[in-house]
């Protein structure tokens, strides 16, 4: 095997294993990690990288590097099992459509965080069993980035969060009736970056995200923490080999700091 391939497989395998899935629970935690099979392959450190499409969503700043209109899509499995129920379903993770221009670039976005869905079941002696729910949390998103000058960028971005549950429960007071709650929850964030450019070999990236807390009335949530990334990216000369390395503290969790090397 070549050494830029065994680098490479190392590299996605390293990216496979920093890849959290979400996990539903009473308190559900979407989704959190930069979208793209290039920041999976680089472990999830892309802030300082950001040269494709995703770029809209992780670091906004590195739209400018795109040279030409770019589209990417991307198909994510999200499963758990929660009270014997199994949750496992596939869907479109992140899409988006890159329009670059010399000094600046826009970019639209798409992206579903979190997409649960548990089945009912009932109890042999007729009573109530596990409810069929379902949460779905997903966002849209436009951002937009300008050069200052041969090495630094800027830029922003604004997004739409909306969290959607859904509770199936069978009432029992003479006739077994099914009554269902379903609410939708919609908030606001932002989303801002920088990327500065060393040198050919060396570059420096930062980022902020805000996010979300999707409270229901059934004593269910969902809480998308803000993301605060900063890191540095090393690429060889001809750009055969990439590294790079990205601290990102996540709040409205429990505050925790987490490492992404790839």
């Amino acid at each position: 095997m070549k050494p830029r391939q065994l680098v490479r497989r190392v590299a996605i395998c390293i990216g496979l294993l920093a890849s959290p899935l979400a996990r539903a629970q009473t308190q559900i935690e979407p989704l959190v990690i930069n979208p793209g099979a290039r920041s999976l392959a680089l472990g999830g450190a892309f802030v300082a990288v950001a040269d494709d499409a995703t770029a809209a969503y992780a670091n906004p700043s590195g739209l400018v590097q795109l040279l030409r209109p770019e589209i990417s899509a991307e198909v994510r499995t999200w499963s758990d099992d929660r009270e014997g129920a199994a949750s496992d379903l596939s869907g479109i993770g992140f899409a988006s459509f890159v329009l670059p221009r010399q000094e600046w670039s826009l970019a639209i976005y798409g992206q579903t965080l979190a997409s649960l869905e548990y089945p009912g079941v009932l109890r042999s002696d007729g009573g109530e069993g596990v409810p069929l729910s379902s949460l779905t949390i997903a966002n849209v998103g436009v951002s937009a980035a300008v050069r200052l000058n041969d090495a630094l960028s800027v830029g922003a971005g604004i997004a739409v969060f909306g969290g959607n549950s859904i509770q199936f429960g069978v009432d029992f007071p003479s006739t077994p009736t099914v009554v269902s709650t379903d609410e939708t929850s919609i908030e606001a964030g932002v989303i801002a970056g920088g990327l500065w450019s060393l040198s050919d070999a060396w570059a420096l990236g930062a980022s902020y995200r805000s996010g979300a807390d999707f409270r229901f009335s059934s004593g269910r949530q969902a809480t998308l923490p803000d993301v605060l990334a900063a890191g540095a990216r090393w690429r060889s000369a001809g750009g055969h080999a990439t590294v790079a390395v990205e601290v990102e503290r996540l709040g409205g969790i429990d505050d925790r700091v987490r490492l992404h090397l790839g």
